[in-house]
């Protein structure tokens, strides 16, 4: 969801002459290879050649190290190229490197982390009860795995990114990306849906969604956002009704939302595809959602929570920064509880956040922090993986991943 840099260096010359500098590829951050050496800078006869590039970067290891820059050209020679980055250990294909260790077998506790299913596939959701972790797989299907046996038994396939799962009772409610094969590949044809947790009939209760997200479930009403570049709020009873798009405000786009059961408070973004929006954080009874007022004004949260009392609004900075703060219900000007490095919000649990982050070497980070703020503490490692989905029971969080299947951690 974040942007991606991409800095190019010209190297010195002489006069009238032009000097490249070398590549400064790296290896892949996932796989653990060497950086590609940087190459030399192209000198000519009587001419000063370009500055070497710097050896690229290493793959993610536990440790990554930069390859030495190459030396400067000279009257009638190259500079030299960049060393290499040096290369670094990670686990074997089909294994996780969690905490310093890697997770070469289901169910062998090392290091505070047990792998509970090591498939390559991405996890795009995760929800728990007191028996089984529910799971989708980007490669098209809805599981549930026994906490117990490890059993694992597939609920529904023939999808797409099934992803924001939702527990209620003995249903589990999802939502469905724009590339559902069953429908065709298009923008509009995203889905909400609803499964018993034992297994049996899928109920369908929206169609021709596009790209839904943010799904909730507050006092038997479904939330979801609506749209990949213009979202808009939406309602959906939890029977198969036509979904309802909520009026007022929410007929423009919006960044995000939180529902306390009464009213609803929302962000519209900086920018916006569908026309212009006053960024900010702000308020409106559900009975009426005409009736809007700001809470923060300015603070375009990405993610918005809440208590009894107050909202807490996290915002990042264009993939460099982020900040945590805090506002009343009735408005003001947030106090900030925490800001720093950039973070990716994934989970709450009650009174505790969880957070992702990539370190500067490609470690990824999975960072916990109280709801009403402090310092950010680092929970987990995952050194050649990351951090795609989070969830929790009362003494183990669950962790789903990018390439590695699901990892439980103890609290």
């Amino acid at each position: 969801m974040k942007s991606m840099k991409w800095v190019g260096v010209l190297g010195s010359s002489a006069v009238f002459a032009i000097a490249c500098s070398g590549s400064t590829d790296g290896g892949s951050k996932i796989i653990g290879g060497a950086g590609a050496a940087g190459a030399a800078g192209s000198g000519f006869t009587f001419q000063m050649g370009g500055d070497g590039g710097a050896g690229g970067a290493a793959g993610g290891g536990s440790t990554n190290h930069a390859g030495a820059a190459g030396s400067a050209g000279s009257v009638s020679n190259a500079g030299s190229a960049g060393s290499g980055g040096a290369a670094t250990s990670a686990c074997p294909v089909g294994q996780v490197l969690c905490n310093g260790s890697c997770l070469g077998a289901v169910n062998q506790p090392l290091a505070g982390c047990t792998a509970l299913l090591l498939e390559q596939s991405q996890t795009m959701g995760l929800a728990v009860d007191d028996s089984y972790l529910y799971f989708g797989h980007a490669d098209e299907s809805v599981d549930r795995l026994n906490l117990t046996t490890l059993a694992i038994d597939s609920l529904v396939t023939g999808l797409n990114f099934p992803h924001d799962f939702v527990l209620d009772g003995g249903a589990l409610y999802f939502l469905t990306d724009w590339t559902e094969k069953a429908l065709g590949d298009s923008f509009s044809k995203g889905t909400l849906r609803s499964v018993p947790k034992a297994g049996g009939k899928v109920t369908v209760l929206a169609l021709e969604l596009d790209s839904p997200k943010g799904l909730t479930l507050v006092n038997g009403t479904l939330y979801f956002l609506n749209g990949q570049f213009d979202a808009r709020l939406n309602s959906e009873a939890t029977t198969a009704t036509a979904p309802m798009a909520l009026g007022g405000v929410f007929s423009q786009p919006i960044q995000n939302y939180w529902v306390d059961g009464s009213s609803v408070y929302f962000s519209f973004p900086e920018f916006s595809f569908g026309g212009t929006s006053n960024p900010g954080t702000f308020v409106a009874p559900l009975a009426d959602p005409t009736q809007s007022k700001v809470v923060a004004d300015g603070f375009a949260a990405d993610d918005i929570l809440g208590d009894a009392a107050n909202l807490y609004l996290f915002e990042s900075h264009n993939g460099s920064s982020s900040n945590y703060a805090s506002v009343p219900k009735s408005g003001g000007t947030p106090k900030t509880l925490s800001s720093g490095g950039e973070l990716t919000f994934k989970y709450r649990d009650g009174d505790m956040l969880y957070f992702a982050d990539f370190t500067a070497a490609g470690v990824q980070h999975l960072t916990r922090m109280p709801l009403t703020g402090g310092t950010p503490e680092v929970f987990a490692t995952f050194d050649h993986d990351a951090v795609r989905v989070v969830t929790a029971d009362a003494k183990h969080v669950y962790v789903g991943l990018d390439f590695g299947g699901i990892v439980r951690l103890d609290k």
